[in-house]
This record gives C-alpha cells, sequence and structure tokens, in this order.
C-alpha cells in the first residue's frame, strides 16, 4: 500500500519484490550456523486486504490482522509499501513499547495537507496511539529531510534523535546502545526501518 505517497509510487510492489527475492535464499546461514525457520518458524500470513485509496479502511484492516497474530503470541513483522504501514502496526501495540525508527526522516509530522494517515506521520501516530515519546529513539536522521516543525515536535516531547552524524562520528554500535537505552525501557520494542535510510547508492 503506497497511497499516502508525497513522492515517487511504487513501494506496493515491495513485498512481491521481497518474496521474489527471499525464493533465491536458504534459510540457513553457514556463517553463523543458524536456521532462521527452525529457530522461528516464520509464517507468511499473506497481503492485507486492501481498500483500494482508503487509508482508513486499509489500516483498519490491517490493525486486525496484527492485532490477531499479537493475540495468537507470535512476532508480526511487517513489510512494504510507504512508512504509513508503520500505522496500523503501532495501533495494535503490546502494553508499553518502546520504538525504535530507523530513517532519513523523523516522520514526526502532525498531518499532511490536513491528512492525519500519512507516510511523514508514524512516530506522531505512534505517540497518539499511546507510545511514551521519552522511550522513542530515532535513527540515522538527516538534518537536510526535515522541516522545522517536526525537530521542535521531538524536542518538545523528548524523543530522542540520532542524527546520521553521530553515527559517522561514534559508529554504529555506539547508536544500536544509545537506541536501545531509550527504547528497552518499555514492554519490548517496535522496530521501523525504512529503506531511505540506506545510502542513495543502495537505495536511489
Amino acid at each position: 500500500f503506497d497511497a499516502t505517497n508525497i513522492s515517487r509510487t511504487g513501494a506496493n510492489y515491495g513485498p512481491r519484490g521481497i518474496r521474489d527475492v527471499s525464493v533465491q535464499f536458504l534459510t540457513y546461514n553457514a556463517t553463523l550456523d543458524f536456521d532462521i525457520a527452525e529457530a522461528l518458524a516464520p509464517v507468511d500470513c499473506g497481503d492485507c486486504d486492501i481498500a483500494l485509496a482508503n487509508a482508513e479502511k486499509t489500516f483498519a484492516r490491517a490493525q486486525a490482522d496484527i492485532g490477531a497474530i499479537l493475540d495468537a503470541g507470535a512476532l508480526p513483522v511487517t513489510l512494504g509499501g510507504d512508512h504509513s504501514v508503520t500505522i496500523p502496526a503501532v495501533r495494535a501495540r503490546v502494553e508499553d513499547p518502546g520504538l525504535i525508527l530507523i530513517d532519513t526522516h523523523l516522520d514526526t509530522a502532525l498531518d499532511v495537507g490536513g491528512e492525519e494517515l500519512n507516510h511523514c506521520c508514524p512516530i506522531t501516530r505512534a505517540v497518539d496511539a499511546g507510545f511514551d515519546p521519552a522511550k522513542i529513539a530515532l535513527v540515522g536522521i538527516s538534518g537536510w529531510m526535515n522541516p522545522r516543525t517536526e525537530i521542535g515536535y521531538c524536542r518538545e516531547r523528548g524523543i530522542r534523535v540520532i542524527w546520521l552524524e553521530d553515527i559517522w562520528d561514534h559508529g554504529t554500535a555506539w547508536a544500536v546502545e544509545r537506541a536501545l537505552e531509550v527504547a528497552s525501557a518499555g514492554d519490548g520494542v517496535y522496530l521501523s526501518f525504512d529503506v531511505d535510510s540506506l545510502d542513495s547508492a543502495h537505495a536511489p
């Protein structure tokens, strides 16, 4: 689902692409002597039932799907489309989760053109859903890609921002430790990863 995207579309093909590429790989990693299928017994639950161009209905359906997975005692992993897919996932949250976002953007817009269900808004919607801002860490953020209003939102609420330059100066391990210090204070951690956090040589 990428109907909330304000730039180039096509991310709705993401889950299909991930599935297509994944069949080229084994579930076993020889370096680590670890088999993900044996350890985690993953199941592909299929796609959410999309309501074409309707974020409200689509997210309600996705939230119900994710809630059912959580109720069954399984760990949900959601894939694909624009970053608005985080919104139904955070709404189906556990009791008191932390949150780590790896992204080039803060994703703390209150709305986009009056629309609150947008890929620029997942962190604000997470806070609306009950996530404690003090347990949210935003990692890899670029100063050139975020408006004053969104960093203001973070500063006002005490959301931890780990800038891209921080990672350059201190390294990835340092960033992981800082993010976990913040987010692991909760009852589990919701991890959200946006592909645009990767170098544009790898994700144009």
